[in-house]
């Protein structure tokens, strides 16, 4: 016979599936299905449904059974065929005259017919790997028949058969070793299409104890979903380390190791596989979940041991946190005696709240008084101190009960500063009742940290104080003349033969507007949470610093006269001139 014709072949298959041949009604029992159809049976419910509302689109294909007359073998259509039973199953009257068929009497013969139908139907389907392996061997077996029957198919008979499957030789070889290699319970979950391809082909290459083992775990959860492509290479990759007769600590041999690839099939995460050693060498023992059974008495053994050095290590913290809660109560019980009698002083009730530790903590009066008699209840500290931790907070604190940072952070034990250095003229004055006038750094300096007045050589006046080193903290370009001791912040409005220094100078910030032009000690407000001291001038009733009027640079909030006597010989209203001088 000639050589085969593979496009006259197809010419005959265009024809065959054209469904222009005559429909013929047949009973649904005279149908018999083809015992060599291996496609996927999924879905049938859905389809089923389909067929029920709007009827069978497609006619099945049969071919009379020689022998019996009066019955069909179905040559395509066996999933139509199955949701056509249960159609009928659940009462549907839609197939009582039979189902529509197309029945096949072409004299091509039987291998001829069913490789036309083949090809026919390869682009019906949206097919699984396993269906792809079905349909390759398929015309594999219809390719034998037809060199049986004197067909001649020049070439390798894998090419003959990857041209007609429309499938590489490289997917054909593939599918192939997985029929040939897989064992039967796995190769079932290749089929029905819960083992994918490539996780199919990793397995394929384990030893049979281990695909066994794999089964056996497939079979107790009823699905082999879980296997992924990664896991299944993994499990390859170490197999000779799983396999490989080993020993216990004891002794003993393992009866472990077909049991690390379901766990490493089962993983998760690349990390939480097995790499095949030994369970009580292994560094993830403490968190695996399918160790041995001695694994699993080191797990409890550690655990034992772990949660007494837990136990033992908790009795010492709480023992240590004992500790230092009763030295932070004692710090704070001494910080609270000694801002106290300053609180009292500015008339704070229980109510009132002072700034914390930080911004958003606040300090409320009554736990200050609690704290003063000893009284913390269950309350725990982080701190020995409630005082603010920035110079801000600590700033708030000195205005509001007028005392200096210095007795705040326990450098000072007076809540107002004495000045220990001086004149003659400056300790007569404090004798008599005055408030000093400037001091010459060179008749005596303040102590160091105290803040005070100084008067640079710019006749600007700030606030500064001595380090240790003996260098002013702030003015670092300026040349410091002359220096005073501070005025009484605001809330000091008590009774003055209290105050270190007796005063004939106002005892607090006078607000308002003063009545006389002349030297002033401003507060003004810069932003909304920080104050500063400005020295301004008061002329014809108009607040000025620096030449200008006071309103364009910012506001005051409290004013305290200055000596009227300026040590560098400046005038109210200098700058000005000499502005106007440019």
């Amino acid at each position: 016979m000639a050589e085969f014709d593979v496009s006259a072949l197809m010419k005959d298959v265009s024809k065959v599936a054209t469904g222009r041949e005559q429909i013929t009604y047949i009973p649904f029992d005279d149908i018999v299905p083809d015992e060599g159809n291996g496609y996927s049976m999924e879905g049938l419910d859905e389809l089923a449904r389909s067929i029920e509302i709007v009827g069978l689109q497609q006619p099945l294909r049969v071919r009379p059974i020689q022998g019996e007359p009066g019955r069909y073998r179905i040559v395509s259509g066996h999933r139509r065929r199955a949701a056509i039973g249960l159609v009928i199953k659940r009462g549907s009257k839609r197939f009582a005259d039979g189902v529509p068929c197309i029945v096949d009497v072409s004299e091509a013969s039987a291998a001829l017919r069913e490789l036309q139908l083949l090809l026919g139907n390869a682009d019906n389907r949206k097919m699984t790997p396993a269906d792809e392996l079905q349909q390759a061997e398929r015309i594999s077996d219809c390719i034998r028949r037809l060199e049986d029957e004197g067909y001649t198919f020049p070439g390798r008979h894998r090419e003959w058969v990857s041209k007609l499957s429309g499938l590489s030789r490289t997917k054909l070889g593939r599918l192939q070793a997985i029929k040939n290699n897989l064992v039967p319970e796995l190769f079932h979950f290749f089929e029905i299409g819960q083992l994918n391809e490539t996780a199919a082909n990793e397995l394929q290459k384990l030893p049979k104890e281990a695909q066994e083992a794999i089964a056996e775990s497939c079979k107790r959860t009823g699905d082999a979903f879980f296997i992924t492509s990664d896991a299944a290479a993994h499990c390859v990759k170490y197999a000779e380390r799983y396999m490989a007769p080993c020993k216990c600590g004891n002794g003993d041999e393992c009866d472990h190791h077909t049991r690390r690839f379901v766990q490493s099939l089962r993983a998760q995460y690349g990390w939480q596989r097995c790499s095949g050693e030994c369970c009580l060498s292994c560094s993830e023992l403490h968190q695996c979940k399918a160790v041995c059974a001695k694994g699993r008495d080191k797990q409890k053994e550690d655990k034992e041991t772990k949660a007494a050095e837990e136990a033992k290590a908790s009795e010492k913290r709480a023992r240590e946190d004992a500790k230092r809660q009763a030295e932070y109560r004692q710090q704070l019980q001494r910080e609270a005696q000694r801002v106290l009698p300053l609180i009292e002083a500015a008339g704070l009730d229980g109510r009132n709240t002072l700034r914390g530790r930080n911004s958003y903590v606040t300090v409320k009066v009554a736990d200050v008084r609690k704290y003063a008699a000893g009284d913390f209840g269950d309350d725990h500290f982080y701190s020995g101190s409630f005082l603010p931790s920035d110079v801000a907070g600590l700033e708030e604190w000195a205005i509001l009960l007028g005392c200096t940072l210095d007795f705040l952070i326990g450098r000072a034990e007076m809540p107002q500063f004495v000045p220990t250095a001086g004149t003659e003229k400056t300790t007569a004055k404090a004798a008599s009742g005055q408030w000093p006038d400037w001091i010459s750094v060179q008749d005596g300096l303040p102590p160091e940290y105290v803040d005070v007045l100084v008067l640079d050589d710019d006749d600007d006046i700030t606030s500064d104080h001595r380090m240790s080193s003996g260098s002013w903290a702030y003015s670092v370009d300026e040349t410091i003349a002359f220096w005073m001791p501070r005025p009484p912040l605001p809330g000091a409005d008590r009774d003055l033969s209290k105050t270190a220094v007796p005063v004939t100078k106002p005892a607090t910030w006078c607000t308002g507007e003063p009545e006389a032009d002349g030297r002033y000690l401003c507060l003004v407000d810069i932003n909304t949470r920080t104050l500063h001291e400005q020295r301004c001038d008061r002329r014809d009733g108009k607040w000025l610093a620096y030449g200008a009027p006071i309103h364009e640079l910012f506001t005051v909030l409290a004013w305290w006269p200055l000596p009227a006597e300026d040590p560098l010989g400046y005038t109210i209203g200098r700058e000005i001139e000499e502005d106007e001088d440019e």
